[in-house]
């Protein structure tokens, strides 16, 4: 094995039962981005709902060196005060412990079952949201759809034909997914 010290990197790993990941990501990309943007002239756009820091861009713009750029923040559509619930899990057992997607389903029962479904419950494991939709199926009366048991479009018609079904999905689902209207509710356990 190679020793490596590279100065202006961070390093981290990832383990899991099959692999081993070693990662070197640069402290900064503000003079590469400069290169990048340099070479392909144009305008340049960015759009997401979490660019901004307390209503400003200057961190964002500045980690990319992009100084000068003509920014625009624009109010949110959606009326997070009165259609949104935070829940922040206290005491549950950690995702890889036995026994946490019993814990997890039990908690978030009677929130689902107080929103009718209409609920996206999106993991960071397979194993995870195989074994949520397990507890959920054997303690809920609501739809329980599964990725993988399906293709992701007849998932989403499932979801919003059913008009009260719970999806529990991973992977391709965090890339966002357009259910308008009243059919979902966001979940989010990672």
């Amino acid at each position: 094995m190679k020793e490596i010290n590279q100065p202006g990197y961070s390093y981290w790993y990832e383990c899991t039962s099959r692999h081993f990941t070693l990662a070197l990501t640069p402290l900064t990309v503000a003079e590469k981005f400069k290169e990048v943007m340099a070479q392909k002239s144009g305008s340049w756009i960015f759009t997401s709902a979490t660019l901004s820091v307390n209503d400003d861009l200057h961190h964002f713009t500045a980690r990319l060196g992009i100084d000068e750029a003509q920014t625009l923040l624009l109010p949110s559509p959606f009326d997070y005060q009165h259609q949104a619930l935070l829940c922040v899990p206290r005491n549950l057992p950690l995702p890889n412990q036995p026994g946490a997607a019993r814990h997890l389903a039990a908690m978030l029962k009677p929130l689902i079952e107080a929103n009718d479904g209409r609920c996206f419950m999106l993991c960071t494991s397979h194993a995870m949201m195989r074994d949520l939709a397990e507890q959920f199926r054997a303690t809920m009366t609501l739809p329980v759809l599964l990725q993988g048991e399906t293709s992701k479009g007849q998932l989403l018609q499932q979801f919003v034909s059913a008009g009260n079904a719970l999806l529990v999905a991973t992977s391709s689902f965090w890339e966002g997914v357009d259910v308008r209207g009243d059919a979902a509710v966001a979940g989010d356990y990672r």
